[in-house]
């Protein structure tokens, strides 16, 4: 009543800005103290508290940047409790409209004197909360994607992800990414999500694309990721794209969204294949949430959607076999195994991606990026191991494996200059290699020692041996000294 009294007070020129204020603590602190169970407010009561608020909201010109952030904190409480799952459909639409204003950050100037990081978090909140309370029912869900809506729904999605790339702060920018995932769990129709996937997943592609300039939160990242799995799966898989047509039929009707077509697919997949070549250098990120976050992403795009994103694959494979030891502490390698074991066509995906990273051995050994060689022998030596322990038939990469292998070692030993054996000029008296050392025998797996060569490390006679050899301690000097 109070506040109520105050904002008529402020239509009517007749009140202050300083008692709206108060009321609007005031409130809050009631509604705080009232809503410790989700069902102590139904929707009758919330229409009423809404009342006051209304008016205040109408008056946002003239009130201080606190009342409006009051007000949407009191509107927060309202729409996870009493209108969590029976908001009026009209409500939700004008209420989209206000939310998506107040996010904004350029509205400020225009119809409210000033923004705030928090006001524009508060907004994001409530807009997530206000899809949610649409999710609920079918009535809700189907009012989202209204025709009369679209350009509130295509304008706020607009405002969230400029809050995901460029909000003030972190809190800004976790909370438009809350509002995000609200959304595509609330658009219940695939070609409407389709309509917006380009720009959503352009967006998170810049925030996942580590820069030097600005560094992101951690929690921004992992979620980022989630969001991308989760619209690959409802948009992308396999099951839904395996019937596509190959146009859009002609119904004579226009259509609110555009209809999904195999060319629509194939666009779709090439631009999501140069998204994700930037997204999977977070396998190198220092947090074990994000490497967990981009495995989920792997397995969604490995599993759901191998044959819509096929050119993706590869990489995927590659980005699994990364991840798996890069902590062996950690679930990674165990569900990569469990996975292997339970779908043999990955298992042969990951085989065949293993004979070309090993036919690929001798010209990477040839690089003198040593940085570069050190990854690729880790990925080969990690697929080598989970394959073998996985009893997977690896015959013909043994075969091409045990050729590459020699001519890798030579090519170690005859060119590196981290081994220290073109040191004549320092007095040392390292041998200088001339010819090609026959460590591998074509006929056998077996690593050989030279007659007249012993490694100081020691090189045992499995291959995997020989990858621990070169991976654990690549840049550690390995003396060869004449016996």
């Amino acid at each position: 009543m109070k506040l109520s009294q105050a904002a008529l007070g402020l239509a009517g020129k007749a009140g202050n800005s300083k008692d709206v204020v108060d009321s609007l603590a005031q409130l809050l602190t009631t509604l705080k103290d009232i809503t410790t169970s989700s069902d102590s407010l139904d929707e009758k009561l919330a229409d009423y508290v809404f009342f006051p608020l209304s008016h205040v909201l109408r008056e946002s010109q003239n009130l201080p940047v606190r009342a409006l952030e009051l007000s949407l904190h009191s509107l927060s409480i309202l729409l996870r409790t009493g209108w969590r799952s029976r908001i009026a459909p009209n409500l939700g639409g004008q209420l989209l409209i206000l939310l998506t204003f107040l996010a904004n950050a350029s509205s400020a100037g225009k119809k409210i004197p000033n923004t705030s990081e928090e006001l524009q978090s508060v907004a994001f909140i409530c807009l997530s909360e206000l899809f949610s309370a649409l999710a609920f029912t079918q009535q809700g869900r189907e009012s989202l994607i209204n025709s009369a809506n679209i350009p509130a729904l295509s304008h706020a999605i607009t405002v969230v992800l400029e809050g995901i790339t460029n909000g003030a702060s972190n809190e800004v920018q976790l909370a438009a990414l809350a509002a995000l995932k609200a959304v595509c769990s609330a658009m219940e129709e695939r070609d409407a999500l389709a309509s917006f996937l380009p720009g959503i997943v352009s967006s998170l592609t810049r925030v996942l694309t580590l820069s030097t300039k600005s560094r992101r939160s951690f929690r921004l990242l992992e979620g980022g990721l989630d969001v991308l799995s989760k619209l690959f799966h409802i948009v992308l898989s396999d099951a839904h794209t395996k019937d596509l047509p190959d146009n859009t039929e002609d119904d004579g009707k226009s259509p609110k969204f555009e209809g999904l077509t195999l060319s629509w697919l194939k666009a779709t997949a090439g631009q999501i294949k140069l998204a994700l070549a930037n997204i999977i250098k977070l396998r190198q990120h220092d947090r074990i949430e994000v490497r967990q976050a981009l495995l989920r992403l792997c397995i969604r795009v490995l599993k759901d959607c191998r044959v819509s994103l096929s050119q993706s694959t590869s990489m995927m494979v590659e980005t699994l076999v990364m991840l798996s030891g890069v902590d062996e502490r950690d679930e990674v390698l165990l569900t990569l195994k469990q996975m292997l074991g339970a779908d043999s066509n990955l298992a042969n995906l990951l085989r065949s991606s293993l004979h070309g990273w090993v036919t690929a051995l001798p010209r990477i050994m040839q690089s003198p990026d040593d940085s570069g060689k050190r990854k690729f022998i880790h990925l080969v030596s990690i697929a080598f191991r989970i394959l073998s322990e996985q009893g997977i038939d690896l015959t013909i990469v043994d075969r091409v494996m045990a050729s590459n292998l020699r001519d890798s070692v030579s090519n170690v030993i005859c060119e590196s200059k981290g081994f220290g054996f073109n040191k004549f000029a320092h007095g040392q008296k390292d041998l200088v290699c001339r010819k090609p050392v026959n460590f591998l025998s074509t006929s056998s797996h077996e690593l050989k020692r030279p007659r007249r060569y012993s490694v100081e490390a020691g090189i045992t006679t499995s291959a995997t041996s020989y990858f621990r050899f070169f991976n654990d301690d690549f840049q550690r000097p390995h003396r060869i000294h004449p016996i």
